[in-house]
């Protein structure tokens, strides 16, 4: 194929030549096969490189997929007269390329991440809805959609929490593109989400009218979420020893606050690792700098408001922090000079000193203080969000065999598999193998029975 000059004009866009090929080939169904066979070879190759290059930055791929794709839809459209059977094989290789494994479905998270931080002020709505639909082709080319969606509803929550600028108009014309191409289930945490949000800014508006705010000293803000649609909702140990006084005087007023308005049974459980504060100190001549850091942060550096020096341990004690994840919030505050620790050197001891550096500098006034994330905690938030995946397909699997079996009553084994398959697969395609096991657990727990007569039909237990 390489020495035919094809591969030549594809890669470099030769569409004049293409026509010229393709008219001459579709005119003989054995050579118009060819021709397809060699474009599917194509992509394939050109696609196949690109998901396997591991030095390539996620961004990038999906940069590099969505031109490849471009490229190749440019010849079905201008060389090919817009071809249905072109544009089949086109699909069918693109779905072979991105379903290699779960990297194309990862980096297109990771590239809508980086793409909705942006500010979008100064672009036109059509030039943000054809970004988006760049997106959406390749996405549909995705089979196990499911990923996907575990890591972007984490990634849609970090936006959220983070406080960081968020386009509520490109984040909702990109749910509403979702619903259009996998239905309403889809998107369903996403606009629970976006829901919260708005529910949790006008009670913070009603609280911080109310007299109960009137006695705090400080400006404190509450996003209220719905349990079981959000990420990481599970009931993490909070601080059990002391809390800022300004902190815990806010808790409890704005607790009053909610369980007065909402006596209906409702319970709050504080997430302090996800909060965010904006906190002032005072340094050496008088210099006044704000940081902006997590609320771990905040609660760090306001132990030295009563401490000179805190040992690492008296730290730990004090706070209940996890080491692992106190490391994660202290580092920062180290590399910055914010801290000073004694010895200065990376690992931490029991009776390392940490103290306020007095004589800290910045250029600016409002200083960002980020979080550190480890290699090891990046794969144990993969691991979480794969085995959320896994956990969600054996519900759905189990839930789709129900209602098979519902509307057959009775039904054999290859169809009940057939079937079962059909109605998952807009999100994933499940092997039958998994569904196989699935079928099994669901006659252990009595919920079908194989038939007397005939060990292949299965029969719904009403």
């Amino acid at each position: 194929m390489e020495a035919s000059g094809l591969v030549h004009m594809m890669r470099n866009g030769q569409l004049d030549e293409l026509a010229v090929v393709y008219d001459m080939f579709h005119r003989r169904p054995a050579s118009f096969e060819l021709l397809r066979k060699h474009l599917s070879e194509f992509i394939v190759a050109e696609g196949s490189k690109l998901v396997a290059d591991e030095r390539m930055k996620n961004e990038e791929l999906v940069v590099k997929l969505i031109e490849l794709r471009e490229r190749v839809n440019a010849i079905q459209i201008k060389a090919m007269e817009r071809d249905t059977l072109v544009d089949m094989t086109i699909k069918v290789s693109f779905e072979k390329v991105v379903n290699v494994n779960n990297r194309t479905a990862k980096a297109l998270v990771f590239y809508l991440d980086e793409m909705l931080k942006k500010d979008f002020k100064n672009i036109q709505e059509t030039e943000l809805s054809d970004r988006l639909d760049k997106v959406i082709h390749i996405f549909r080319y995705l089979l196990d959609k499911d990923v996907f969606e575990g890591f972007y509803v984490s990634s849609f929550a970090r936006r959220l929490l983070e406080q960081r600028q968020v386009c509520e108009e490109a984040e909702t014309s990109l749910v509403l593109k979702l619903k259009e191409e996998c239905g309403c289930q889809f998107t369903q945490r996403l606009e629970v989400m976006f829901k919260d949000m708005k529910m949790s800014e006008e009670l913070c508006n009603e609280f911080k009218a109310s007299a109960a705010s009137h006695v705090l000293e400080i400006d404190f803000s509450v996003k209220v979420l719905t349990s079981g649609h959000w990420p990481n909702d599970g009931k993490e140990a909070q601080f059990h020893h002391q809390i800022p006084n300004e902190i815990s005087t806010a808790m409890n007023c704005f607790s009053q606050f909610y369980y007065g308005k909402f006596n209906n049974g409702r319970c709050l459980h504080w997430k302090l690792n996800l909060g965010n504060a904006e906190i002032r100190g005072t340094f050496e001549a008088g210099k006044r700098y704000e940081f902006l850091c997590s609320s771990y942060q905040m609660f760090l550096l306001m132990l030295f408001n009563d401490h000179a020096v805190m040992t690492y341990q008296q730290i730990l004690q004090t706070t209940q922090i996890a080491p692992q994840e106190l490391h994660m919030h202290l580092i920062p505050l180290i590399k910055l000079k914010i801290l000073t620790k004694t010895p200065a050197q990376q690992s931490f001891s029991a009776e390392d000193q940490l103290s306020v550096n007095l004589a800290f500098k910045s250029n600016m006034y409002r200083n960002k203080i980020y979080v550190m994330n480890s290699k090891s905690q990046k794969e144990s938030d993969t691991k979480k969000v794969q085995g959320k995946v896994e956990d969600d397909r054996r519900y759905a699997i189990e839930a789709a065999v129900i209602k098979v079996m519902k509307a057959r009553l009775s039904i054999d084994y290859n169809n009940l598999i057939g079937e079962t398959v059909k109605l998952l697969q807009a999100k994933f395609k499940p092997e039958p193998a998994m569904v196989k096991i699935r079928i099994e657990s669901l006659i252990d727990r009595g919920y079908i029975e194989r038939s007397e007569e005939d060990k292949r039909i299965f029969k719904y237990v009403a």
